[in-house]
């Protein structure tokens, strides 16, 4: 059966009633931006979890929202993916990693990406190999949280491989760096998870800009 494609409503008010609790209910992936803001990761999360019988799991990953100084879609989004990935730890469930990787949502393929960021066992070839998947996913909102959710850890890995804030201009004169004791210096990288290339267990190709 050939999946049809919604364009999706314009506004969270115009979210017919019926999608909105496919959406809460993780059986459908959301259309566009309006949707992906308006699900209820609370609602999706219990509904999820009661699926696959994992109901002990809910009462900590809420509270750790609940802690939260400032709560959006993207810091819940991350703090339920982290509190997946210490319940899974906590509890050697692998398969819960397995089913949320693979799910209908695209909210909850977003959360498996942080299961892979936020997972402290993996080296930072291993890490990249396992979110290209999700670099790949047909979903705007899984490639896009992917990408935060491995951003601190390549952030890290890179400065301790340059060694310093000195480069010269092998990044083609596009870089520009200073070591400033008064001002903060901005690190931000891009890279194209697609055409991952490894150098020494690290990514080959990396666009960076400094913002001073």
């Amino acid at each position: 059966m050939t999946e049809v494609k919604r364009k999706g409503s314009k506004s969270t008010k115009d979210i017919p009633k019926d999608i909105f609790e496919l959406l809460n209910n993780g059986q459908i992936e959301t259309a566009n931006l309006v949707e992906w803001l308006a699900v209820d990761q609370r609602i999706l999360l219990e509904n999820l979890l009661k699926q696959v019988e994992r109901t002990k799991y809910l009462k900590p990953i809420l509270a750790d929202i609940d802690s939260l100084k400032k709560q959006t879609v993207n810091t819940i989004n991350e703090s339920i993916g982290t509190g997946l990935l210490l319940q899974a730890t906590k509890n050697k469930d692998t398969e819960i990693l397995k089913i949320i990787s693979a799910h209908t949502s695209d909210l909850v393929r977003c959360w498996a990406t942080y299961t892979i960021g936020r997972n402290s066992k993996f080296d930072i070839k291993q890490m990249l190999q396992k979110i290209q998947p999700f670099a790949a996913d047909k979903h705007f909102g899984v490639r896009e949280i992917c990408w935060l959710a491995v951003r601190p850890t390549i952030a890290k890995h890179l400065m301790l491989r340059l060694g310093s804030w000195h480069m010269k201009q092998k990044f083609h004169n596009s870089i520009l760096c200073k070591k400033s004791y008064g001002n903060l210096i901005t690190l931000q990288i891009e890279f194209i998870f697609l055409l991952l290339q490894y150098t020494n267990g690290f990514p080959y190709y990396y666009k960076i800009t400094i913002n001073n």
